[in-house]
């Protein structure tokens, strides 16, 4: 209590290969915002490693770090707006060209900036 957010950076150990991608959603809600948590939607976050980093081999875990766009958490609700939050949530969607060679995640660490 009593700290509230205004940023958010996402960091995954992940395997990458090319014709795959792993894209990073957040929501969050603010102590002062009455409309649900749930009733939320989810924002993407932009890559902030190179868009060109890939794994070279079945177990090379790169990592990637994500990003907020404008390193800021804002969002509108009803007609105020929101620039800290208190709860945040992450999705994680991973995208393939191929079904045999699919990315995968090892680790995610999500830090709530002030």
């Amino acid at each position: 209590d009593g700290f509230d957010a205004s940023d958010m950076k996402v960091v995954l150990s992940a395997y990458k290969p090319k014709g795959t991608d792993v894209h990073v959603y957040f929501k969050a809600h603010s102590e002062a915002d009455p409309e649900e948590f749930d009733l939320k939607n989810y924002t993407l976050m932009a890559q902030e490693t190179s868009p060109g980093t890939y794994s070279k081999g079945d177990e090379d875990f790169q990592e990637f770090v994500y990003k907020t766009v404008n390193d800021t958490v804002e969002y509108t609700s009803g007609n105020a707006l929101y620039n800290t939050f208190k709860t945040f949530s992450i999705k994680i969607s991973m995208v393939a060209n191929t079904t045999y060679d699919m990315p995968r995640v090892k680790d995610m660490r999500a830090i709530a900036l002030d």
